[in-house]
């Protein structure tokens, strides 16, 4: 049982909200880049994803430096000062996907074991040309892992809830992996029981809330971004049908403020003791 989630802004990226949402403008906006910390009752301290670091563009070579930081970074931005997590030891280090924004700081951080999906395997394998393509720099992984395991490794089990199967991951259903690989090959989110009732970590199945909760799916042109754009928005539409089954249902997205709101609002309704909130 999860008895306490904190969600921690540790930077932000900058994109223009035409492409990630229908309707949205074509002037760029803040991307919040948010983690998450999770206390289990008899686990310990887990990360999920560690945000871009502190030394992220500095370790890319200079051409995958060039591309991302004009896509994705404002100059302003590029020394990344204060994209940095808290320093704590951790008792699990989860990585959702491969994306930089998620494990950019994977070396800064403490812990004694590491969760990911076994697709780091098939990421590692491929053209430079494609891993640039999928977002995937293996410049910024530790040299070998220690203490690793992989979701898929986990049993697997029917969610009948969400009528999905997922991976649980502790053996008690407090933290169920369910892969939708869409947005990024690889990418799993998770569904949590806290002592307050269940709440789904949607990563980065979509940019926006609205994407799920109004249809307002994102642009076309995201395809050169996305790992799969067909089963991205297959992953929206899965969610969209639990979001009007389980309207309750607190649905968290790794870039989105109005997620965000949502689960503070839930955790007030549930006492305010369960859910917290920080900026580095």
């Amino acid at each position: 049982m999860i008895r306490h989630i904190n969600i921690i802004k540790t930077g932000s990226a900058r994109q223009r909200p035409f492409l990630t949402m229908a309707g949205g403008s074509f002037q760029k906006k803040e991307y919040p880049i948010y983690c998450i910390e999770l206390e289990h009752e008899t686990k310990g301290k887990i990360l999920i994803d560690t945000g871009y670091g502190t030394h992220f563009l500095s370790r890319l070579k200079k051409l995958p430096q060039t591309v991302y930081g004009k896509l994705f970074i404002e100059k302003e931005q590029k020394k990344m000062e204060k994209q940095m997590l808290l320093n704590s030891d951790y008792d699990w280090l989860f990585l959702s996907h491969f994306h930089p924004d998620h494990l950019g700081g994977v070396c800064e951080v403490n812990y004694r074991q590491l969760k990911l999906s076994a697709a780091i395997e098939q990421l590692k394998k491929q053209p430079r040309v494609m891993q640039l393509r999928q977002g995937f720099f293996r410049e910024l992984l530790p040299q070998s892992f220690e203490q690793m395991n992989y979701f898929e490794a986990a049993p697997l089990i029917e969610l009948f809830e969400l009528k999905l199967n997922a991976h649980d991951l502790f053996g008690d259903q407090s933290i169920c992996a369910i892969n939708m690989p869409g947005h990024a090959l690889g990418q799993f989110i998770f569904y949590l029981q806290t002592i307050q009732g269940p709440v789904l970590l949607a990563i980065d199945v979509a940019w926006h809330l609205e994407s799920i909760t109004e249809g307002r799916l994102p642009n076309r042109l995201t395809k050169v971004i996305v790992h799969d754009f067909a089963q991205m928005k297959q992953d929206i539409t899965c969610l969209a049908q639990i979001h009007e089954q389980q309207p309750e249902l607190p649905i968290f997205l790794s870039h989105c403020e109005t997620s965000l709101t949502q689960l503070l609002e839930w955790n007030q309704k549930r006492g305010g003791a369960i859910v917290g909130y920080q900026e580095n």
